[in-house]
C-alpha cells in the first residue's frame, strides 16, 4: 500500500516538474479590428477615412484590444498589419503609438500612389510596446502622423494585431497535490475491495 502512494506522487512530481520549472508552452493570437465609417458604393469594403485637416497630425488614432486565454505570462512577439489605400495628393503617412499622449513610438510608414488599391503592410513592433504585457488583455494604442506637408487623407480597413505569448503556467504544486489525492483515493478505493 505505502509502495503505491509513493509510486502515485512519484509520478506526480515527474509530471509536475516541467511547470513547475516554468516550462509552459508558446500560445498564439490573433486580434482584429475591422473598421467602419463610410462604405464603397462597388463593393462590401467598409473602411474609416483619416484625414488631416491640413496640420501635420492626422485626425485618426484607435485602440486595438487582444484578449489571452490563458492570461499571458508575457508577450514574445508582435506583429501589426494593416489594411488600407491612399486618396491624397501627398500619400505618405506615417503608423506611430502613442501612449498616454505623450510618448510616441515609431512603428513603420504607410506609403503608395494616390488612389491605389487597397494594400497590407506588416511591421513587427518594437519590443518596447510589449514587454511588460501580462494578464487577459492587451491595448495597444495608435494614432497616425503625416510627414508631408498639405491636406492629405487615406482609407483604414482592417487591422490585425497577432503573434505568440507564453501563458501563465499551471502551479506544480497545485498538479502534484491533484495527483497525490487521486493516488489516496485510488489506494483507499483498493482496500475497501474484497
Amino acid at each position: 500500500m505505502n509502495r503505491a502512494i509513493l509510486m502515485v506522487v512519484g509520478a506526480g512530481v515527474v509530471l509536475a516538474g516541467p511547470l513547475w520549472a516554468g516550462g509552459a508552452q508558446a500560445a498564439s493570437y490573433t486580434s482584429v479590428v475591422d473598421f467602419a465609417g463610410d462604405q464603397n458604393r462597388n463593393s462590401v469594403i467598409t473602411w474609416r477615412t483619416v484625414s488631416d485637416n491640413n496640420t501635420n497630425w492626422y485626425v485618426g488614432s484607435y485602440d486595438h484590444q487582444v484578449g489571452f486565454a490563458p492570461p499571458a505570462a508575457r508577450v514574445d512577439t508582435a506583429n501589426l498589419a494593416l489594411t488600407y489605400r491612399h486618396v491624397a495628393v501627398n500619400p505618405t503617412a506615417e503608423l506611430w503609438w502613442i501612449h498616454g499622449g505623450s510618448t510616441f513610438i515609431k512603428i513603420g510608414e504607410l506609403i503608395g500612389a494616390n488612389g491605389h488599391a487597397w494594400t497590407t503592410s506588416e511591421w513587427e513592433l518594437p519590443r518596447a510596446l510589449y514587454t511588460s504585457v501580462t494578464g487577459s488583455t492587451w491595448t495597444l494604442g495608435l494614432a497616425f502622423r503625416e510627414s508631408t506637408q498639405g491636406q492629405d487623407s487615406f482609407q483604414l480597413d482592417k487591422s490585425l494585431l497577432s503573434g505568440e505569448y507564453t501563458p501563465v503556467p499551471l502551479p506544480g504544486a497545485a498538479l502534484l497535490l491533484g495527483s497525490g489525492l487521486a493516488g489516496l483515493a485510488l489506494v483507499g478505493r483498493r482496500r475497501g475491495e474484497p
